[in-house]
């Protein structure tokens, strides 16, 4: 950044994605969809009526290809590799869950699916080989 006054002129780092693909070259390979209920709530707003989470639906399925097929939710032969993760026997990821729930959260499959609210799996921006996938090579 430029020199910041309130910070006795020093300089912050900020990465930015100045590259093919913008920032999702440099993000952190999560793949979270925004909630439904906000999609619902902006198409009650004055001319953004097509905004529904089930309008928009349809062009987050075309946009991903999910590694362990299509559901409802997820597509199947978009540009975007979409990895969900195997729970497997990984303590920390175990008790991550096991938390949450134990906080009140509900555990959830699919934080893109029907319940997104909760503990789970997250799905992740890696093509089936483990390389980062981005909006310029999918």
């Amino acid at each position: 950044t430029d020199p910041e006054p309130h910070m006795d002129g020093r300089r912050m780092e900020c990465g930015r994605g100045k590259g093919l693909g913008g920032s999702s070259l440099i993000n952190g390979m999560c793949y979270i969809r925004g909630n439904a209920m906000d999609y619902d709530g902006w198409a009650k707003l004055p001319g953004l009526e097509d905004w529904t989470y089930l309008d928009c639906l349809p062009y987050f399925r075309k946009a991903e290809t999910r590694d362990i097929g299509p559901n409802d939710y997820h597509g199947g032969d978009g540009p975007v590799s979409v990895t969900t993760p195997k729970a497997g026997n990984n303590p920390l990821f175990h008790a991550m869950v096991e938390a949450g729930v134990q906080a009140g959260y509900p555990r959830t499959e699919d934080l893109n699916g029907y319940q997104q609210e909760g503990f789970g799996p997250m799905d992740r921006t890696v093509t089936p080989n483990g390389r980062r996938a981005s909006t310029a090579r999918g």
